[in-house]
């Protein structure tokens, strides 16, 4: 059962940042300073996975779910390690305050961890052997498929067949032929670890636990399929048989087609999890509250067929939640879930979470659909072990929904409920008010919704591939969330949280 709590949903990369990117740097620890000050116990990011401009910079798409995001390590703390010094960076390029752009911060990175890279090597570094051994398990396939990557500049299935069947005695040549380069990428996540360890340690310190996102897929083109290919779904030319996603609904009328490659379950299951097993202890340094990415598709799952343009003639295929879950739950005996059960929900998915007392997500714009009393997103509706939002980032903002998506007939049902008139400041105020006195014990307020910001503070827009995961918050928009706190902290003290 969860504790009474409420949290802010914020993403690293939409942190403040002269670099270009939210990092793991003074802002990283400013913001939790800041949320420990005004009562707050949870701050939920987003997957820390690393990302690729071919997939739209997307962290439900990474390349890698066991590795870290390099544009999330922080060059202040580079510079404080010696690794480089402040003349390396040079004439600094320009960046927008309120936008990530991926290419110039992808452009930057790079030339700082190079030369990070060329001055840790000089120097023998036990912390890093160490580490190197205790993530061996997917460091070694990670680093040398990343150097491959970037050598083919190919998908893994069109590389040389021995190398896509995983010939060992080739991949023993080509780490002596990449020793150098190898070495890097290691060295790249190394730092990425132990930025992340320390800015995690001092939210924990200050009362603040992390909320992380444990994405159900990997890319196709990623480290973990080409190490795993036998629980996938893939033919005898090395191409997904099926891909994810959802099948047509009240939102899209042609569903949406991921891309992902799903899994072959009944191999998952044979070999008792234990790729899935690896992922939540990995998840488990990150993160002190795991959120389950589509929990829906640990009951069934949707498969299109590869190569279909949407999502129209795909079908529904069972797993094995009950071993699934069981097994997880007796190999991390404390482990803290959250299920990601929104759009449609089944009767089968909703007995996996009560058997295992998974609590589940409401959203709080999603009850006003339609203008049904017994709506389960509306707050009086909502249960104890529930973790409730304004809305997510995968949805417009309260602000933006508010002016913009509700009609005047659901948006009169929705004052009524409110039973509040006045600026709209005042009324956004009021639902983050009734949220924090609801039943529900954890209550999520992403930061856009803190500040009253409006459509173009979006961070996703689900079947739109471009344009999304940039949103950042700017200087002077950091400084006015303090005042927005103040407010807040008096509905924490008075509602027990």
């Amino acid at each position: 059962m969860l504790k009474r709590g409420t949290g802010i949903l914020l993403p690293i990369f939409s942190l403040p940042s002269k670099y270009g990117i939210g990092d793991f740097g003074e802002f990283s620890y400013k913001f939790v300073d800041l949320i420990s000050k005004y009562g707050f116990k949870y701050w939920q990011i987003l997957p820390l996975n690393p990302v690729d401009i071919s997939t739209h910079n997307s962290p439900y798409m990474s390349f890698s779910l066991f590795a870290g995001n390099p544009l999330f390590i922080s060059i202040e703390f580079l510079i404080k390690e010696k690794l480089i010094d402040e003349k390396d960076i040079g004439n600094l390029m320009e960046f927008k305050e309120d936008e990530v752009e991926y290419e110039k911060v992808y452009e930057l990175k790079e030339k700082i961890l190079n030369i990070s890279y060329e001055n840790f090597i000089k120097k023998q570094d036990e912390e890093f052997l160490n580490f190197c051994n205790e993530n061996a398990f997917w460091l070694e396939s990670f680093s040398i498929f990343n150097v491959l990557k970037k050598h083919f500049k190919k998908e893994w299935n069109k590389w040389p067949l021995k190398i896509i069947k995983r010939d060992e005695k080739v991949i023993n040549d080509l780490k002596k032929i990449f020793e150098k380069e190898i070495k890097r990428e290691k060295f790249v996540q190394y730092i990425f670890y132990k930025e992340y360890k320390n800015l995690k340690n001092y939210a924990n310190e200050k009362g603040i636990k992390i909320i992380g996102d444990f994405p159900i897929y990997p890319s196709f083109d990623s480290a973990d399929v080409w190490d795993n290919q036998e629980i996938f779904k893939i033919d005898d030319n090395f191409y997904p048989l099926y891909v994810a996603g959802v099948p047509p609904d009240y939102f899209s009328e042609k569903g949406q087609l991921w891309g992902n490659p799903v899994y072959n379950w009944e191999k998952l299951k044979e070999r008792e999890f234990d790729y899935f097993i690896k992922r939540f202890k990995q998840s488990l340094k990150f993160y002190d509250l795991i959120r389950l990415d589509h929990f829906r598709g640990f009951v069934a799952y949707y498969e299109i067929p590869y190569g279909k343009e949407d999502a129209i003639e795909g079908k529904w295929v069972p797993c094995f939640p009950y071993d699934f879950f069981e097994k997880i739950f007796k190999e991390f005996k404390n482990i803290n879930i959250i299920a990601e059960d929104l759009g449609y929900i089944t009767e089968d998915v909703i007995e996996v979470m009560e058997k295992f007392e998974i609590p589940g997500m409401k959203v709080f714009i999603f009850g006003f659909g339609d203008k049904n009393p017994k709506n389960p997103h509306l707050p009086h509706n909502y249960r104890k072990n529930s973790v409730s939002y304004t809305t997510t980032h995968d949805t417009n903002t309260l602000k933006g929904w508010l002016l913009n998506e509700i009609d005047e007939d659901k948006k009169e049902f929705f004052l009524n409920y409110l039973n509040k008139k006045g600026e709209i400041e005042e009324i956004l105020l009021e639902v983050i008010r009734i949220l924090l006195f609801s039943n529900s014990n954890l209550v999520i307020l992403p930061v856009q919704d803190i500040l009253f910001l409006d459509e173009n503070a979006r961070i996703n827009r689900p079947g739109k591939k471009e344009g999304n995961w940039k949103w950042k918050l700017s200087f002077s928009k950091f400084n006015e969330i303090e005042e927005k706190l103040k407010i807040i902290k008096k509905f924490i003290e008075i509602y027990g949280r």
